[in-house]
């Protein structure tokens, strides 16, 4: 329900423990997000998975990736760069929504205001 009252979605890539793939829950969390029209950003542990990892994703979640923002790479070292990146990709997509309602292309169905404070 959470999910269906956003106007964006950071889904969290990580393996489950068993190593199901994709992570249960991800196929439909996913097709909830694209049958409302928000934008999902996707964010992985980049100490964990790499590029070439990251690129497989697409061919078997292309919802993950359909709404063009991301993927945003998380690094321990790097940590406040991903938390920046992740903040903007968020802006980029609120704005995003913002013109796609103020347009009329989708209804405004969550309740917060459009906007995004630190």
């Amino acid at each position: 329900l959470a999910l269906i009252a956003s106007r964006v979605a950071v889904c969290i890539v990580n393996l489950s423990q068993d190593g199901e793939w994709p992570p249960p829950g991800y196929q439909s969390e996913l097709a909830w997000a694209e049958e409302s029209n928000i934008p999902v950003v996707p964010f992985y542990d980049g100490d964990r998975y790499g590029w070439k990892e990251v690129c497989s994703w697409k061919v078997e979640l292309p919802a993950l990736f359909r709404s063009g923002l991301g993927p945003i790479k998380y690094n321990r070292a790097a940590h406040e760069q991903a938390k920046e990146k992740l903040t903007s990709t968020i802006r980029e997509a609120l704005s995003v929504v913002r013109q796609q309602v103020e347009g009329g292309t989708v209804e405004d169905t969550a309740g917060p205001p459009l906007s995004m404070s630190e």
